[in-house]
């Protein structure tokens, strides 16, 4: 996602792509959101901040988890916040607040006491200065608790896609180092420096892999329809027709059958679970 301007993105094409999909990628993400939990364990009666909060999926989960303390979910996207506030009417939690906004800039209020993201952290244009302004949100020894993908290669859910809809697609021009983007945190040393560098301290980086269920073969069509749509593979085929994504999408949905077992078609998936403590 070089030289995307992120807002303009978010607030068009995709956050309409990651509204359509969010039922969706919500299922695919289940073991990930609740290793991510599990490292943030929210508590009862704290205030906490979503950053990146989509369509509002964890911020409701946060929600249960912290009442009768408060979830603020932020997100630079209008399109995706709407299909948030109708998911947290929908849940009955009485909590939560929302916000548009980009998290980097926001000038907070009242304090946090947990700072949580679910892959939300990894498309600022200046990452340190981003997460001085949310360490300057929390509460003194307060904690920031995010999760990023590791390597393109760590995580099969976006590689075995990719690599065929590069079969149908030119190549993507080479990103620049560092550039904001799903991956651009897959260094953890290089985490672990921006985190240091906006003064964190007792930063942890855990890898966790899981196998994530892509659904069973009589779902082979939505399956391979998602898969050619969302991640490398989808901002890869934006620029065919679709006739040609359309058969990019049968490739894909041979490799997913080559690679189903009776449990389904899993494909494997790499994150950081990231920690870190306001000084």
């Amino acid at each position: 996602m070089a030289g995307i301007d992120q807002s303009e993105y978010w607030n068009n094409e995709g956050g309409a792509r990651w509204t359509k999909f969010a039922h969706r990628t919500s299922a695919l993400f289940v073991p990930l959101t609740e290793a991510l939990l599990r490292a943030a364990s929210p508590k009862t009666g704290e205030r906490v901040l979503d950053v990146g909060c989509g369509t509002a999926r964890t911020t409701i989960e946060l929600a249960k988890s912290v009442r009768p303390g408060r979830v603020t979910g932020l997100d630079i996207s209008r399109v995706i916040l709407d299909a948030a506030r109708e998911n947290v009417a929908r849940s009955g939690v009485d909590n939560v607040d929302l916000i548009l906004s980009d998290a980097s800039t926001h000038a907070f209020g009242e304090p946090f006491d947990l700072v949580f993201s679910q892959f939300g952290v990894m498309f600022f244009e200046d990452p340190v200065a981003a997460f001085g302004n949310l360490r300057r949100a929390l509460t003194p020894g307060g904690r920031v608790v995010f999760a990023c993908w590791r390597t393109l290669e760590e995580n099969p859910w976006f590689s075995v896609p990719f690599a065929e809809a590069k079969r149908f697609a030119p190549p993507p021009p080479p990103a620049p180092p560092d550039a904001p983007g799903p991956l651009a945190f897959a260094d953890s040393k290089r985490v672990e420096r921006i985190l240091a560098d906006a003064g964190f301290s007792q930063i942890t980086i855990t890898p966790h892999d899981e196998q994530l269920l892509i659904g069973n073969l009589d779902q082979l069509d939505d399956a391979k329809f998602m898969l050619s749509r969302i991640g490398p593979a989808g901002r890869l085929l934006d620029t065919v027709d679709e006739n040609v994504r359309s058969a990019a999408a049968d490739a894909i949905g041979i490799a997913l059958q080559k690679r189903a077992t009776e449990s389904g078609m899993h494909l494997g998936s790499g994150i950081w679970l990231v920690r870190a403590r306001n000084r």
